[in-house]
């Protein structure tokens, strides 16, 4: 990516120079490799102590999956916790491959999967050290290479931390998401945003990833304090959270939602760690390959499933939603009226809402999960989020909504799609809540002003 830098060089750079004689550092450059899967050979081999050791080749193997990983990192990162800040998400990224260096002697690596379920453990590890301070104020002490190597040993530090006064500042846009997930969801007002997001983590980490609940309390608790409550977060205390309805309605929307890029990615089959660059690629690949001759040769992507034109209408259709009439209006479509309409059933079928909601049913049981995601709420969040944010017609919105629903038995259908979204209804009821929070506010901040300086 560009303005990214290599592992090695965040270290100072006199430092560096001292450091890296100049036949080493050649030496490195001159080391490539052809695939992620080589990289994490060449840099378990060159960690691992004794005889193959070689600081040389792990370094620059590094510098690689650095390079091959941080763009997916980051789109962990906005659509887990939705750290859409690029900063911050350079620092999170940063530090897990910082501390994966000094921890490198103790790590194996034997295939991607394994990577980017690393990657993925440490980088949420380093965003809940992120969120949680030590008592101390210093600075955050957890390892998120350590804990994710290591899943159930955390350190006893993690039991001295206390609840940060609030999370970390959010974009105007993200304000609106937590306010929308309030008003749809139906999130208790006496909740603290922050405590929001603590409940969101505490239910992925134990239905999503199978994290036990004694090693989710150690993570957030147990002597991180309930914002107001001045009592500890007990085990009774994290099976409410993980048992609230608007809690797990959250989790279901954060399940359910797919950005176009991540359909996307979902449809073509794509490899693992591929994000936006892979996908910008892969859209110049299927144009050049359409404009010859090998437009009805399998795609790159997708194991045989996509010729290059269907690759192409599918990113044209999926990631930047055009509709059947402009694909048909554009000059270069490879695919006549007909195959348009194929692919486009084709497509219908592979997505992976209906699956993701069964999924759901399956981790939360079914009773619990009808009576959360079966909520109207939860519907209407996902409808806002897709025509607000993603600016999708109300027939794709339905494709990405309804398959979902009937697994709960929810009757969402066009006609209530329709009256939903028609003269922004969403979008007023949206308005209304976040006017008379701001007028609830402003008496409370005018009830706690000194009588004498009252007009």
């Amino acid at each position: 990516m560009e303005g990214e830098e290599p592992l090695g060089m965040l270290q100072p750079r006199k430092e560096q120079e001292v450091q890296a004689p100049p036949r080493g550092a050649a030496a490195r450059r001159r080391l490539r490799w052809r695939s992620l899967a080589s990289a994490l050979t060449a840099f378990t081999r060159a960690s691992a102590p004794g005889l193959n050791e070689d600081e040389e080749t792990a370094r620059a193997a590094l510098d690689y999956l650095f390079r091959e990983s941080v763009t997916p990192a980051r789109q962990f990162l906005a659509r887990r916790f939705e750290v859409r800040d690029e900063s911050l998400a350079a620092d999170l990224v940063q530090g897990v491959f910082v501390r994966l260096w000094e921890r490198r002697a103790t790590l194996r690596f034997d295939s991607q999967a394994a990577w980017f379920a690393f990657l993925q453990t440490a980088l949420r590890n380093a965003f809940i050290d992120r969120v949680v301070r030590p008592r101390d104020g210093t600075a955050p002490g957890g390892d998120a290479a350590e804990t994710a190597a290591e899943a159930a040993g955390d350190s006893g530090a993690d039991a001295a931390r206390s609840l940060v006064a609030a999370l970390l500042d959010a974009a105007e846009a993200g304000a609106l998401r937590t306010l929308a997930d309030r008003v749809f969801l139906e999130i208790d007002a006496a909740v603290p945003d922050e405590e929001m997001d603590r409940r969101l983590l505490a239910a992925q980490m134990f239905y999503l990833d199978g994290v036990p609940w004694n090693v989710v309390l150690r993570r957030l608790g147990p002597a991180r304090r309930l914002a107001g409550s001045g009592a500890a977060l007990s085990r009774e205390a994290l099976d409410a959270w993980i048992a609230d309805p608007g809690t797990l309605r959250r989790l279901a929307y954060h399940a359910l939602y797919y950005e176009n890029d991540r359909l996307a990615l979902f449809l073509m089959d794509a490899p693992d760690g591929a994000g936006t660059a892979a996908l910008d690629a892969l859209a110049r690949r299927a144009e050049s390959a359409c404009a010859g001759r090998a437009a009805g040769e399998p795609a790159e992507w997708g194991g045989g499933r996509w010729t290059w034109a269907e690759a192409l209408v599918l990113l044209w259709r999926c990631r930047n939603a055009l509709l059947r009439e402009q694909i048909l209006a554009r000059n270069d479509c490879p695919l006549d009226a007909a195959g348009v309409d194929a692919l486009s059933a084709r497509l219908r079928d592979a997505l992976p809402f209906r699956g993701e909601m069964e999924a759901l049913v399956q981790r939360l049981g079914e009773d619990r999960a009808r009576a959360s995601c079966g909520h109207i709420g939860l519907w209407q969040r996902l409808a806002l989020q897709y025509r607000l944010f993603d600016d999708l017609p109300h027939r794709d919105i339905l494709d990405r909504t309804a398959p979902a629903a009937a697994v709960v038995d929810y009757p969402l259908n066009l006609g209530r799609l329709n009256v939903w979204l028609s003269n922004g209804r969403l979008q007023a009821r949206l308005a209304r809540y976040a006017a008379r929070r701001d007028g609830e506010e402003a008496e409370e901040e005018a009830g706690r002003q000194p009588a004498g300086g009252r007009r």
